[in-house]
C-alpha cells in the first residue's frame, strides 16, 4: 500500500487446506496401523493408545483453529474487528492446550516404541523413561501455567480483561513456554537418533534398512517446525494477531509430522500386503494372448492369428470389456468393437 500498510491478507486458506490434508493423512495413518494390530489378531499395547489418544485430540484442536479463522484468524488485526479478533484468541488459546498434550502424547509413544523393541541396553531404557518422565512434567507445568498464569483465564484472548488481572511476568510464561518446546525438540532428535544405532545390525537389506531410516528421520521434519514456532513466538511482532496465526500452522505441521513419523515405520506389513494386492491386481488385467483366446472361441479370429503368428484384423479399442472367466461365450449376433 502507498502508505507501508500492510494489505488486507489472509493465510487462512494455507492454514485450512494444510491442516486439512495433514489431519488426513494421520488419521488414515493411524486408522491401518490400529486395523494392521487388529487383523493380525495382536492387542493394541500402550505405545499404541497413547498415539491413538493423540490423535483424537488433534481432532478438536483442529475444528477450534477452523473456527478461528472464521472470525478473521490469519488476517491482520486492524482488519479484523475487536469482537472477532476475542473470539479467534479464544478457540485458539483451548487448541493450543489441546496441541500441547497431543504432542507430548506422541512422544511418550515414541518412547514406549523404543522400549517395547527391547534392542537397547537397561540403562537406555532407563534413560527413556527417564525421558517420558521430563516430558510429562513439562506438559504438566506448561498446564498449569497456562490454566493460572493470569487471575482471569479469559485475559489470554480480550484485552480488556488483561487490564483488570495479575498476571504473571511475560518472561516467566515466555520461558516455561520456550522450556515445553526445548524437551519436545530434544525428545524428537534423541527418538529419531537412538534407533539409528541399531539399524546398521539389522539382518536386512542395505536397501531396506535406508528406507527404515529415513521413515524414523521424519521426526526431525518435526523438530525443524517446533524450531520456527519457538523462534516465532519469542521474537516480538508489529502484529500479534497475524504472527499468532503463523505459529499455530506451524504447530498444526509440528504435530502431524510427529504423527507420522511414529506411524509410518510401524506399517512395513500395511504397504507391503497393499503392493502385493497391486500387483495380483495387475495381473488380473486382461492380456492380448486371453484375449485373442476369447476371440477365436467366438469364431471370430483364425487359429493363426489366435497363436500370435499374424496381425488381428481391425482393432479391439477395449479389450478390459469381454468377460474373461470361465465358460465365456462372446454372441456373434453382438459384434465385438474394433472387429470389423
Amino acid at each position: 500500500m502507498s502508505d507501508g500498510r500492510p494489505a488486507d491478507t489472509s493465510i487462512a486458506p494455507l492454514i485450512i487446506v494444510t491442516s486439512t490434508i495433514l489431519q488426513f493423512i494421520t488419521t488414515s495413518l493411524v486408522a491401518a496401523r490400529v486395523g494392521t494390530r487388529l487383523q493380525s489378531k495382536k492387542p493394541l499395547y500402550s505405545y499404541d493408545w497413547f498415539l491413538v489418544v493423540a490423535q483424537s485430540l488433534s481432532f478438536p484442536a483442529f475444528f477450534l483453529v477452523i473456527a478461528a479463522t472464521n472470525h478473521g484468524y490469519g488476517r491482520f488485526r486492524r482488519f479484523v474487528p475487536f469482537p472477532s479478533t476475542v473470539n479467534a484468541m479464544r478457540y485458539i488459546f483451548f487448541a493450543q492446550l489441546i496441541f500441547y498434550w497431543s504432542a507430548a502424547l506422541v512422544k511418550i509413544s515414541v518412547a514406549l516404541l523404543l522400549i517395547s523393541l527391547k534392542k537397547f541396553s537397561r540403562p537406555w531404557r532407563i534413560f527413556l523413561y527417564i525421558t517420558i518422565g521430563i516430558v510429562s512434567g513439562s506438559l504438566i507445568l506448561v498446564t498449569l501455567m497456562q490454566l493460572t498464569a493470569c487471575s482471569k483465564i479469559s485475559a489470554y484472548w480480550d484485552p480488556r480483561v488483561m487490564a483488570r488481572s495479575t498476571c504473571w511476568p511475560g518472561e516467566a510464561i515466555a520461558g516455561i513456554i520456550v522450556a515445553f518446546s526445548a524437551v519436545n525438540i530434544a525428545a524428537d532428535v534423541v527418538y529419531t537418533c537412538m534407533p539409528l544405532t541399531f539399524l546398521v545390525r539389522l539382518n536386512q537389506p542395505l536397501h531396506q534398512r535406508i528406507i527404515i531410516a529415513i521413515l524414523m528421520s521424519l521426526g526431525l521434519f518435526a523438530s525443524l517446525a517446533a524450531i520456527f514456532r519457538t523462534l516465532g513466538g519469542v521474537v516480538r511482532a508489529r502484529d500479534v494477531f497475524r504472527n499468532s496465526s503463523n505459529i499455530t500452522l506451524l504447530a498444526m505441521v509440528e504435530l502431524h509430522m510427529g504423527v507420522i513419523a511414529a506411524t509410518l515405520p510401524t506399517l512395513k506389513s500395511f504397504f507391503e500386503r497393499v503392493l502385493r494386492g497391486m500387483r495380483i491386481s495387475m495381473k488380473q488385467q486382461p492380456t492380448e494372448e486371453r484375449a485373442r483366446e476369447v476371440l477365436y472361441q467366438a469364431g471370430l479370429l483364425d487359429d493363426m492369428y489366435r497363436k500370435g503368428r499374424g496381425t488381428v484384423p481391425g482393432k479391439v479399442e477395449r479389450v478390459a470389456d469381454l468377460e474373461m472367466g470361465p465358460g465365456t461365450h462372446v454372441s456373434p449376433e453382438k459384434p465385438v468393437e474394433g472387429i470389423r
